[in-house]
């Protein structure tokens, strides 16, 4: 099966943990002299590696690719090495698809119309009342139960910016009074459940064939009962929950693949579910590749199928997927995880880190090499990235660096850190900062 020219951007996206025979086949944006160049260069073909220039100058942290595409000489590189697609590290927009189009470069990603309205969180809610999926119950704000705690979410918004948690109905009312009536109509009130919040991966294409990953665990810093800061992922063995339980929950997620399918979506779809007492309720869809989506495509067993980068391609590529319908749960015991180191008020940064693969043995760490082969080969390491520069510049409210481990750094009972997870984002949150 012959792929055309694909691209992907290492600079937006968490760098691209695949095989020898996966990262043979694709072209690896990278800006120059950033942190990430000689990494890309000592980890892809000299070949396939396309460098693009900064050409306004601006800092790479946090860099969306809408950006990228306006600040760099993007287009031109990409038409010069031929490539036809390149992979959509996060939302599509109506601007990107706009690039797309005139440079006639095609994007592994659903057009942003169907993305934005299952990111909609009442447009989602009726997707899931439809089709009898379930969910937390939904409240209007005369009917608030007493004895209930409540998330309040925007409609319009990403991950966590534009929820608000309420222990009772008279926090959430004096949130809403804040509002005018068309405001408030913009969100949707839940019950909150205070279960095991965890994510899923469900992989589609326009054959309708699908499969699952495996699941991970959301892990937050919280506040009370409720989740105030979220500090990364943490991935689960296949026996985390009961049978019962585990059966119920890729139940759940086949009707949901088949209810995506029906709204015309292909790709990747990051859903969000809460267990509680361990039934399983639907929250909300991510319909683009995440933080998670690495693991996936480079760890064996996560999912159901040999080569998921390969089906991810193929669904936007024009190739056909062997047929799977996959709603069995993935035989993994993985338990490595992701974690953000962030800063929240402003941060001066007065040592940045080599990206690369580390170890961590009697509390002291050691770098070992820029080699990412190092990571992959060895349970006992970690990785860590960023896209810092070597100025000394100051940051709030974003990730610094982040960790990716093979071995547990949270609590899988709690989603807390654990004593090495705890250590570790201390470790360079300090190192990086005084």
């Amino acid at each position: 099966m012959t792929l055309p020219k694909i691209a992907a951007s290492i600079n937006n996206i968490d760098p691209i943990f695949l095989d020898q025979y996966n990262k043979n086949n694709l072209y690896v944006v990278v800006f120059e002299n950033s942190s990430l160049y000689k990494f890309t260069l000592k980890n892809f073909q000299k070949d396939k590696i396309i460098t693009i220039k900064n050409l306004k100058n601006k800092d790479l942290v946090n860099l969306d690719f809408l950006e990228t595409t306006e600040m760099t000489d993007l287009a031109k590189r990409l038409k010069e090495s031929g490539v036809e697609y390149f992979v959509l590290p996060h939302k599509n927009l109506q601007k990107i698809e706009e690039w797309s189009k005139k440079n006639k470069i095609k994007m592994t990603a659903p057009s942003s119309i169907l993305q934005e309205n299952l990111e909609d969180k009442l447009f989602f809610d009726e997707i899931l009342k439809k089709y009898k999926l379930s969910s937390p119950k939904t409240f209007t704000k005369n009917s608030l139960p007493k004895d209930k705690s409540y998330v309040l979410q925007k409609a319009k918004s990403i991950a966590s910016l534009g929820t608000t948690f309420h222990k009772n109905p008279k926090t959430l009312l004096e949130t809403l009074s804040k509002m005018s009536e068309t405001e408030q109509k913009n969100y949707l009130i839940r019950e909150y459940l205070n279960g095991v919040p965890v994510g899923i991966s469900i992989f589609l294409d326009k054959d309708g064939n699908y499969f699952f990953s495996g699941m991970r665990r959301q892990c937050f810093d919280y506040k009370g009962i409720f989740p105030h800061i979220f500090l990364g992922i943490q991935w689960l063995r296949k026996d985390f929950f009961p049978k019962p339980a585990m059966k119920k929950i890729y139940l759940l997620m086949e009707s949901l693949a088949k209810t995506l399918l029906k709204q015309n979506f292909i790709g990747i779809a990051n859903i969000d579910v809460v267990i509680y007492k361990n039934i399983p309720y639907i929250i909300e869809c991510n319909p683009r590749m995440s933080s998670a989506t690495q693991h996936v495509f480079s760890v064996p067993n996560m999912c159901n199928i040999k080569n998921p980068w390969e089906f991810f391609l193929n669904t936007f590529c024009g190739n056909k997927n062997i047929k799977v319908k996959a709603n069995k749960t993935p035989k993994t015991n993985f338990e490595g995880c992701l974690l953000d180191v962030d800063v929240m008020q402003k941060t001066k940064i007065t040592h940045v880190p080599e990206i690369g693969t580390y170890s961590l043995e009697n509390n002291k760490v050691k770098f070992i090499s820029g080699d990412l082969k190092d990571f992959t080969d060895d349970k006992k390491r970690f990785f860590i990235f960023h896209d810092l520069s070597d100025k000394k510049m100051e940051y709030e409210n974003c990730t610094i660096c982040t960790i990716v481990s093979n071995y547990p750094l949270f609590n899988v009972k709690t989603g807390k850190l654990n004593q090495k997870g705890k250590f570790l984002h201390d470790y360079f949150k300090k190192k990086m900062t005084t």
